[in-house]
């Protein structure tokens, strides 16, 4: 790590469900005790917010606004 000056790797990753929790916040899922899991279409709307926010960090990166990483 001393040579690259990579960061230690992370901790475990999450667990299909919390992936699927935190995409659904995301969309706008609001976990509550009685919501139950989220549907399709909030993860979908999910989905999308993070596949535009990460276009919008690479196209940033592209124009130079923002350093890579």
């Amino acid at each position: 790590m001393r040579v690259t000056k990579a960061l230690p790797p992370p901790g475990p990753p999450p667990t299909l469900r919390e992936a699927v929790r935190m995409l659904g916040r995301l969309g706008g899922h609001l976990g509550r005790k009685g919501d139950g899991e989220p549907g399709v279409t909030v993860l979908w709307r999910g989905w999308m917010w993070l596949y535009e926010s990460v276009e919008m960090r690479v196209a940033l990166q592209v124009a130079g606004w923002v350093p890579p990483g």
